[in-house]
C-alpha cells in the first residue's frame, strides 16, 4: 500500500510539471516575433544631416523590417527648433521692454511661451496644468498674425520640463504605417488619450512611483530596456502585470561597438541574436551611428533584420501572454519548493543509493544522475512561468545550492557515532 501511494504521487507530481512544461514549450515555440524600433528624433536628425526626405526616408526603413518609431516627450529645446514655439525669458522680456519694442499685451508677462497655432496653445496649455497642477489661460496677440501667449513665470524650472509628445509626429508615424511606442521621462504623465497605432511605453531608466501606479492601472504593455541604469531596482513592481512586460535589448554607442560595426559586423549581430534567442528579448531598440554614413547604418540595420530572419524570427507585434505562462504556483512559493528540491535532491540521491547498498558504482551513478535529473526537471516546472522569463523575478538558490548539499551529505557519508568519535578524540 505504501508503494502504491508513493508512486500516485510521484503520477501527480510528474503529470503535473509535463503539463506546465508542455505548455511553456508551445509558447516558446510560437514566440517568434519581434519588434525592431527605431527613434523619431534620431530619424530627423540623420536626415538633416545627410539632407534626407523625411518620408522618403521613412520608405526606405520600411523595407528593412523596422515595425515601430520611438516618440521621446518633448522640451522646450526641442519645441523651439521644431519652430513650435517662441520662449522669452524673464531677462529677454525686459531687454526687449526697454528698447520699446515689445507689444503691449506681451510686456505684461514677465515669462511667456509664445505659440502660432491656437490649437498646439490649447494642447500646451492642458499638458501643463495637467503635469503643475498650474491653470494657464492662452491669451491671444493680435498683431500681423495672431499669437498665442502663455505667461508660464508660476511654473518652476519650465525648460526641464517634458512638455508630452507632439501630435504631428504622431500622426507623421501613423501615416507611414509604423507603431507608436511612447518612451516615458523620469517624471513622466502617462497618456490615456492613445492613438490607433500605439503598441507600448518603453522605460530606460528609473521613474517615479506614479508613473509606476498609473502604468500598472492601466495595463497596457511595458517595454523594459534591459541593463539600463536603475532598472533592477524597480522593474519587480510590474510583477502583478507580468503578462503585459516585453524585454527589450540596446547596444550602446561606445567606441568599442563602433569599430565592431565597421570590422567585425558578425560580433554585433550575434550579440542581437543572443539577446533575443537566450533573455527573450521581444523589442530591439536600435540606435543610428552618427560617425558612419546613412548607407553604412542602413546596411547594419538590413543585415540584423536578415540575422534573425534566418534563426526563424520574424518582425511583427510579439505574442500576447495569457496570464502566467503555465499557470503556476505563487512566485515566492515556487522559489522557495525549487530551493528546497535544489538542495535537497543531491542529498538524497546520495542517502538513497547508501541506504539501498548498491555496490556498483556504474549503478550508484547511474542512480544519482537519474535523482538529481528528476529534481531539475521538477525545477525547471515551477520556475516556468513567463515573470521568470522577462527577469522580473529570479531565482537565486543557485549558489547556495552548489553548498550545501556536500554539507548536508557528511551524515549519509559516515555514521553519527563516527562523527561523535572523530570530534571527541585528540589531535
Amino acid at each position: 500500500m505504501k508503494k502504491i501511494l508513493i508512486c500516485l504521487v510521484v503520477f501527480v507530481i510528474a503529470g503535473w510539471a509535463v503539463s506546465r512544461l508542455l505548455v511553456r514549450y508551445r509558447f516558446e515555440q510560437k514566440n517568434n516575433k519581434i519588434e525592431l524600433c527605431i527613434e523619431f528624433n534620431q530619424i530627423e536628425r540623420i536626415c538633416n544631416k545627410e539632407n534626407y526626405q523625411l518620408n522618403e526616408f521613412f520608405k526606405r526603413i520600411r523595407k528593412t523590417d523596422v515595425t515601430s518609431i520611438v516618440l521621446e516627450e518633448e522640451t522646450v529645446a526641442s519645441l523651439e527648433k521644431l519652430g513650435k514655439i517662441t520662449y522669452l525669458s524673464a531677462s529677454e522680456i525686459n531687454k526687449f521692454r526697454t528698447l520699446n519694442i515689445l507689444p503691449e499685451q506681451l510686456a505684461t508677462h514677465p515669462e511667456s511661451i509664445i505659440v502660432g497655432e491656437g490649437d498646439f496653445a490649447d494642447y500646451l496649455a492642458a499638458v501643463i496644468e495637467k503635469k503643475t497642477g498650474c491653470v494657464i489661460k492662452p491669451d491671444i496677440l493680435q498683431n500681423d498674425r495672431q499669437w498665442t501667449i502663455l505667461d508660464v513665470r508660476r511654473i518652476p524650472d519650465i525648460n526641464s520640463m517634458y512638455l508630452g509628445y507632439l501630435p504631428d509626429k504622431v500622426r507623421k508615424i501613423k501615416q507611414n504605417g509604423f507603431k507608436t511606442i511612447y518612451k516615458l521621462s523620469e517624471q513622466a504623465l502617462v497618456p490615456k488619450d492613445l492613438p490607433e497605432n500605439f503598441s507600448c511605453f518603453l522605460i530606460d531608466r528609473e521613474v517615479n512611483e506614479n508613473v509606476t501606479r498609473e502604468l500598472i492601472l492601466q495595463n497596457k504593455r511595458v517595454t523594459l530596456v534591459e541593463f539600463s541604469p536603475g532598472i533592477e531596482s524597480f522593474q519587480k513592481k510590474f510583477r502583478r502585470m507580468s503578462d503585459k512586460i516585453l524585454r527589450a535589448h540596446r547596444i550602446e554607442l561606445s567606441k568599442r561597438n563602433l569599430f565592431l560595426v565597421k570590422h567585425e559586423i558578425n560580433t554585433i549581430l550575434s550579440r542581437w541574436n543572443r539577446a533575443v534567442r537566450e533573455r527573450n528579448c521581444r523589442v530591439l531598440y536600435f540606435d543610428f551611428i552618427d560617425n558612419i554614413s546613412l548607407e553604412e547604418n542602413l546596411n547594419y540595420l538590413g543585415l540584423l533584420c536578415k540575422k534573425l530572419k534566418e534563426s526563424g524570427f520574424v518582425f511583427d507585434t510579439p505574442l500576447e501572454v495569457p496570464g502566467q505562462v503555465s499557470g503556476g504556483l505563487p512566485d515566492s512559493l515556487s522559489k522557495s519548493i525549487a530551493f528546497l528540491i535544489a538542495v535537497g535532491f543531491p542529498v538524497f540521491s546520495l542517502s538513497y543509493v547508501l541506504k539501498k547498498g548498491k555496490k556498483n558504482p556504474i549503478m550508484r551513478f547511474i542512480y544519482i544522475c537519474l535523482i538529481n535529473l528528476a529534481g531539475g526537471f521538477l525545477i525547471s516546472s515551477l520556475l516556468s512561468d513567463y515573470v521568470f522569463l522577462v527577469k522580473l523575478d529570479e531565482f537565486r538558490g543557485i549558489k547556495p545550492s552548489f553548498i550545501l548539499p556536500f554539507i548536508l551529505a557528511v551524515p549519509f557519508l559516515y555514521s553519527f557515532e563516527e562523527i561523535k568519535i572523530f570530534l571527541n578524540s585528540n589531535v
